[in-house]
């Protein structure tokens, strides 16, 4: 298998219409990206379409009508299209395999771009989008993750297929919505309007902004930051060339009218009137310094080199108790109650805090919007998750976070690698990364809370993480916990914490119970064991090797016929249920009684032995669950 690509997971294809599956090497917004043989021998990325997705009829067509465009697209800057399915169960496109990091990989790991490496990165994507453009398609996400640095030159990849999803149908994209990544999204998209190729030289403007400072211009410590300083802010470009400040400003400009079209940019940048395709390509092919590697991976899906070295946040209350605490630390979460906290203000780049994302894993996000005023809506998408296995299948989503910014959690440092004792937002992987060193700490395990639900909360709620392990051994455990309190604060009914936790090595589950009148934790279920199941094979990784796992976890007020108060706690591993309990210990007094707050977070756990464990998680989302 290439070294470039993630080891595939359970329930991924091994062979698809004549392609052999090697091995994941992303996913986004429409699918999961392959790395994939053709029956030639050659090497393709097969982007699988979800299937939810597939089974509109309005997608297909319109889908179809990309796929002919982007195959029109001049070859020399892009990912080319080779093949793709557009008829039947499962749609796919095959795409040009394209060795070479991503140019988020590339600035986080050497820094911001300069001189004739710079000047020539500006003119392939320029180059790119003027091909795209000509053959009539807005690519609507053009970031840094999109941009493979190649051995001959920057390849723009998945342009065109954002405008697919955008008229899909029902369910996928409606009117006041928009797609794309918050950093590097035009003005005019955030108030409403529909996209034009005017969007796509804004975000190149982002983008080689980015190449050139290590920085988006308009990044913020929260989304609705990011937004607010794309709409009202000058961008910040210090440290960007001169030589190509004045181009990258006129690209930023407010107005969409204002702006150079992408063929205007490449005369600006050129110095020719109207240059030929051939020209451009000679031109990048003889600039582009030769320093990428055939076999240089498309994207580090974790940070490289030794185990960090981080610690535990300072105790907070919000962080749940361990069972290996003594009495005096074991306090939960509403000891001194996670506060039910008021929004943020929006925050302009003075008043954000410093080490915030330069780029990373990013996905699309659906963002709710009202003319220039944007509301990120609880439960303003609804959508019909894929078949997983016994997931439900019928949610809303309530809030969603890629990382892609610091969230600004409560409590929430930053975490930074080889100097640092502290757990945190981690701004060059775009994570949230939890550690505890038992040279530092003295205690075993550590916690972190997204923002409370207050007002009208869901009885049925799901949250989902992608968890990566740094460092650990076989009984260090991760996972989701969930808070509640049933009353005001001043007269609380119940308060309770559930968590579900996973072994390290994938040996066991458990969801664990603790309320203020026991003031203890207690296994509720726990399995694979108990359930006399294999242990779980996703979660096993030979040392040195990368091991990714997506869970789930459900806690859903139930009442039963005879109007009993319960609980019922769910738990996923890759689409696997592996744990199932009910608590049927509430007063009857919960049942009359409106849950006040409900908040959900990030926990780790060490075992007995003392060794650095660390986990980084890669997203955090938070559904309501509707039916099924």
């Amino acid at each position: 298998m290439s070294n470039s690509s993630r080891p595939l997971r359970p329930g991924d294809p091994h062979e698809l219409d004549g392609y052999r599956v090697l091995g994941r090497l992303g996913r986004g917004g429409m699918g999961t990206v392959y790395l994939a043989e053709s029956p030639t021998g050659a090497r393709v990325a097969l982007k699988l379409i979800h299937p939810d997705l597939a089974e509109d009829g309005a997608f297909r067509a319109r889908f179809a009508r990309e796929v002919a465009a982007a195959r029109r697209v001049a070859r020399f800057s892009t990912a080319a299209v080779v093949d793709a399915r557009m008829e039947g169960e499962v749609l796919f496109i095959a795409s040009e395999y394209v060795p070479g990091p991503t140019l988020a990989a590339a600035v986080r790991a050497d820094g911001p771009m300069r001189g004739g490496t710079l000047e020539s990165l500006a003119v392939g994507v320029a180059a790119a989008l003027t091909a795209v453009h000509r053959s009539g398609i807005v690519h609507r996400d053009l970031k840094p993750s999109n941009v493979l640095l190649s051995p001959v030159g920057p390849k723009v990849i998945d342009f065109g297929i954002a405008r697919a999803l955008d008229e899909a149908g029902d369910g996928i994209t409606r009117s006041h919505q928009l797609i794309g990544t918050p950093s590097y999204m035009a003005p005019e998209l955030i108030a409403g309007q529909s996209p034009t190729p005017a969007g796509d030289v804004f975000s190149w403007g982002c983008l080689i902004a980015f190449a050139g400072t290590g920085g988006a211009p308009f990044d913020a410590a929260t989304v609705p930051g990011v937004l607010h300083n794309i709409s009202h802010a000058a961008p910040r470009l210090d440290g960007l060339d001169p030589a190509l400040r004045e181009t990258v400003t006129a690209a930023l400009g407010k107005d969409p009218l204002s702006r150079p079209s992408s063929q205007e940019l490449l005369d600006r940048l050129v110095g020719r009137a109207d240059p030929a395709e051939e020209y451009i390509a000679r031109s990048i092919s003889v600039a582009w310094p030769a320093t990428v590697s055939e076999g240089t991976a498309p994207e580090p899906a974790a940070p490289e080199g030794a185990a960090p070295e981080a610690a535990l946040p300072q105790a907070t209350g919000l962080e749940p108790a361990a069972p290996e605490r003594t009495a005096a630390e074991t306090a939960a979460p509403q000891a001194t109650g996670p506060e039910a906290a008021a929004p943020e203000p929006v925050r302009t780049p003075s008043e954000t805090r410093t080490g915030s994302s330069a780029g990373g894993r990013r996905r699309l996000l659906v963002v709710a919007c009202a003319g220039a005023a944007v509301l990120l809506s609880a439960a303003a998408l609804v959508l019909v998750l894929l078949d997983r296995d016994g997931l439900p299948d019928d949610t809303a989503t309530v809030y969603e976070y890629d990382f892609e910014n610091d969230p600004d959690w409560p409590d929430l440092g930053l975490y930074h690698p080889g100097n640092s004792n502290e757990s945190g937002y981690w701004a060059t992987e775009s994570g949230i990364m939890l550690v505890r060193d038992p040279e530092v700490h003295d205690t075993a395990g550590a916690a972190v809370w997204a923002p409370p639900l207050e007002n009208a909360i869901p009885e049925r709620l799901m949250a989902r993480t992608d968890a990566h392990v740094i460092s650990g051994y076989g009984q260090a455990r991760y996972g989701i916990a969930c808070w509640e309190r049933y009353g005001p604060q001043d007269a609380a009914v119940l308060s309770m914490t559930y968590k579900v936790l996973v072994n390290f090595d994938g040996e066991r589950a458990v969801i664990q119970r603790w309320s203020n009148e026991d003031e203890s934790w207690e296994d509720m279920v726990s399995g694979p064991a108990a359930q006399d199941h294999e242990p779980f094979p996703a979660l096993r990784g030979e040392e040195g090797t990368e091991v990714t796992n997506a869970l789930a976890f459900a806690c859903e007020y139930v009442e039963t016929e005879d109007g009993s108060p319960t609980v019922e706690l769910s738990a996923w591993v890759n689409e696997r249920l592996v744990a199932h309990a009910v608590d049927d210990r509430l007063p009857a007094e919960a049942a009359d009684t409106a849950t006040s707050v409900r908040q959900f977070g990030l926990v780790m756990a060490a075992g007995p032995v003392g060794q650095h464990v660390g986990i980084l998680f890669e997203d955090f989302v938070l559904e309501e669950i509707l039916t099924g």
